[in-house]
């Protein structure tokens, strides 16, 4: 165990046999900004309450760790600790600097556990700028812009007007009710953050992160996973070991994934998703959609605009697109399902399925390729639909359950056409040396 280790686990649990010394400063009341440096223990700053002045108070607390029956080595103990609490000290400057001081190493026995906790009341609206060693951190208060950076120990920020920008080590990180950005990082610990004004950028290596509230977002996370909620604007997810979940997405959301779960739930602008391994689940998109992926299970339903989605080696399920649709898989189920508009869509060695609710949906003529190579075609369309349809299977399976189709065979291939009402959507379907199957809604 480190020195500085060993240091923080006595101070939380220093016996009852304790010697305790509490400093205390004013601080300027015209400072419009402070700049405080405070290590080994807490750091809690608030809003001075009104009519009194900003201050600061240093709580020290030292233990020697000797129990009642070693009452020759207390006494000795005792006198150290108060000789050492003698040397610390809290240094404020006229331009707002405040300083907790310490004595060096080998001032300090070994014996004795030691803590400092610092509180301060500053001035509404004053900037703050915070460097913490070794403790936690706690502001809360209508602060103007906010500065914390922190080595081993959680901050949480509550309440400030400006930006804020926590830059922490080894501690989780937590906002709230921010009316600027904040900035946030981490190397290996959780931040949250909660109904944040402008923008947030967060960013921590392996463990849970949750937005919720935002202007617009930048997040990455490398294995925990990641949350986002009701943000107003644009939100942007790096995430390559991480499970994400995004929700109530007011602008466009881009997510680049590789190897797990991806869910995201209504979407105001466009949706644009890399992803490698695990599964994709993407519902209610007002603008566009696309979705590349590789060996990922794809569901995507409800897209206002334009869906490409491929996934090469994965199975695919693409549901009520208003746009053109393109989608491409391989050895696993296509399944397209009242698609609205243009369909460009392939698959190979797996089963293309399409049906449509309504034939066009809109009125408007559309125009709809479909094709299987190595595997199969299941056509099935409403009995009200216009369309001029053309069945291609190159093996010579077509069954076509379609009143008044003409079929031909031309080689080993069979052809069917056929005109259902006034022919408005353009339907070409084509397997590849495999059977094609259409019929009817009901059928």
């Amino acid at each position: 165990m480190s020195a500085i280790a060993a240091l923080l686990l006595a101070a939380a649990t220093l016996t009852a046999r304790q010697s305790t010394r509490t400093i205390e400063q004013p601080l300027p009341a015209i400072a419009p900004s402070f700049r405080v440096s405070h290590s080994f223990g807490s750091c809690t700053v608030q809003v001075a309450p009104a009519g009194q002045p900003p201050r600061a108070r240093l709580e020290l607390v030292a233990s020697g760790g000797t129990d009642a029956t070693q009452e020759r080595r207390h006494i000795t103990d005792a006198t150290q600790e108060r000789r050492y609490l003698d040397l610390c000290g809290l240094e404020v400057a006229a331009d707002g600097v405040v300083r907790s001081t310490f004595p060096t190493a080998e001032q300090k026995a070994e014996s004795i556990s030691f803590a400092a906790n610092l509180t301060l009341w500053l001035p509404a609206g004053a900037d703050l700028d915070l460097e913490q060693r070794f403790g936690a951190v706690n502001i809360d208060g209508a602060f103007g812009k906010v500065v914390v950076r922190s080595k081993l120990g959680a901050v949480a920020v509550s309440g400030a007007q400006g930006d804020v920008v926590v830059r922490g080590e080894w501690g989780a990180i937590s906002v709230r009710d921010l009316r600027g950005s904040a900035t946030l990082s981490t190397k290996s610990a959780s931040i949250t953050a909660e109904r944040v004004g402008g923008h947030v950028d967060a960013r921590t290596r392996g463990a849970f992160l949750r937005i919720d509230g935002a202007g617009s977002v930048h997040a990455e996370n490398q294995i925990g996973s990641t949350e986002l909620l009701h943000v107003k604007g644009d939100a942007e997810v790096i995430a390559p070991f991480s499970e994400v979940t995004a929700r109530d997405i007011g602008g466009s959301l881009t997510i680049d994934g590789s190897n797990q779960s991806v869910a995201v739930e209504r979407v105001g602008g466009n949706l644009r998703v890399q992803h490698k391994n695990g599964k994709v689940d993407a519902r209610a998109i007002t603008g566009s959609a696309t979705l590349l992926c590789n060996l990922t299970a794809v569901t995507l339903t409800e897209v206002g605009g334009d869906a490409e989605v491929r996934s090469p080696s994965a199975a695919v399920r693409i549901t009520r697109v208003d746009g053109k649709t393109v989608a491409e898989n391989s050895a696993f189920a296509l399944d397209l399902i009242d698609l609205r508009g243009d369909v460009d869509a392939r698959a190979s060695g797996g089963l293309l399925r399409a049906r449509f609710g309504q034939l066009p949906a809109d009125g408007r003529a559309r125009t709809i390729e479909l094709e299987a190579a190595g595997g199969q075609l299941d056509l099935e369309l409403p009995v009200d639909a216009s369309a001029e349809i053309e069945l291609v299977s190159t093996s010579g399976q077509l069954d076509a359950e379609l009143p008044g189709i003409v079929i031909e065979q031309n080689g080993s291939a069979r052809i069917g056409t056929l005109r259902l009402g006034s022919g408005t959507a353009k339907i070409r379907a084509t397997c590849v040396g495999g059977p094609v199957r259409a019929h009817l809604s009901g059928n």
